[in-house]
């Protein structure tokens, strides 16, 4: 019952706040849901799971707050709407496809509390022009900036011992 108060909440509401609801949001919580603009994630949610915002395409605008300590995979898939991503410090983990195809991504700042970037994770993120990439970052997984035609800047810090196969393929 919570849980289809909330969908029917989110549904009505271009804006919405995420606080202290529980430790991580549920698989494929808001999947599908295009009117979605602007998120705020508040302290207390720890975990952004699988598909969370996969195909919020109006998604523009996400404040993500220090609580958060991971971000799984396909959590922001085809969120084509949103432009910049700088994640919070406390973040150590980012699923493989975690941003795939976010086409309107065009700024990433990764902090040094990540370690590993997924495969599959920035794949076709067309608009992609700058990455920063943390101090920790050991290894950049395979396909990870597949197909990332406009990426002009990617900073690679000396810690990355492994970048998988095809990582930055097709970026022209």
């Amino acid at each position: 019952f919570y849980f289809f108060f909330l969908f029917t909440f989110l549904l009505l509401s271009l804006l919405f706040t995420i606080s202290k609801i529980t430790s991580h949001f549920s698989s494929s919580a808001l999947i599908s849901i295009g009117k979605i603009t602007r998120v705020s994630i508040s302290n207390g949610v720890t975990s952004i799971v699988e598909r969370t915002f996969a195909y919020c395409v109006s998604l523009e605008n996400i404040t993500i707050s220090n609580s958060i300590t991971s971000i799984e995979q396909e959590a922001f898939y085809n969120c084509s709407g949103i432009t910049a991503m700088e994640l919070p410090e406390n973040v150590t983990k980012i699923g493989s496809s975690a941003f795939y195809n976010c086409t309107g991504l065009t700024t990433v700042v990764l902090p040094d509390s990540v370690t590993e970037i997924g495969r599959y994770t920035f794949r076709n993120c067309s608009s992609l022009t700058s990455v920063t990439i943390g101090n920790n970052v050991t290894s950049i997984g395979e396909y990870a900036f597949y197909n990332c035609d406009n990426l002009t800047s990617v900073i690679i810090p000396a810690s990355v011992t492994e970048i998988g196969v095809f990582a930055f393929f097709a970026c022209d």
